[in-house]
């Protein structure tokens, strides 16, 4: 969120159980749903090749109640996204104190696995992007 705010736009947390995470303004006043993902640490990634990066699992966890034996326990299952659900994907390398942006479109796996270098700005997932080209460079220059 600190991310985006520091770019110039608008930024909203919003409350749990939305399969987005924040509402964000472009300069037009366009909203755009912001899903986040977060890992702390670099991990060997099956879907790639064995590789070793920083992996995102692009999918929505969801709670539900089983009944066994009259006992009631949680079971997690994974839902993958749909469309309607978010516009754009944070993706957030803790360590490295860095944000990559990614439009849903251009999602293709229920993966994401990232180098930590790789140039993912959000201003390139806006129709509307700031037009302020000191602060576009000052937010190259960090990617």
């Amino acid at each position: 969120m600190s991310d985006i705010i520091l770019q110039g736009y608008s930024c909203f947390k919003m409350q749990e159980n939305l399969p987005f995470d924040l509402v964000m303004l472009d300069a037009e006043n366009k909203m755009y749903r912001i899903q986040v993902k977060s890992t702390i640490k670099r991990k060997t990634n099956y879907h790639s090749r064995n590789k070793i990066s920083y992996s995102f699992g692009v999918t929505r966890q969801r709670r539900v109640l089983k009944k066994k034996n009259n006992n009631t326990y949680v079971k997690h299952k994974e839902n993958e996204y749909k469309k309607s659900d978010f516009d754009i994907l944070a993706l957030v390398i803790i360590p490295l104190k860095k944000v990559f942006y990614i439009k849903y479109k251009d999602l293709k796996l229920k993966y994401v696995s990232l180098n930590g270098n790789e140039k993912m700005p959000l201003y390139k997932c806006l129709e509307n992007p700031i037009v302020d080209e000191d602060l576009i460079e000052k937010i190259k220059r960090c990617y």
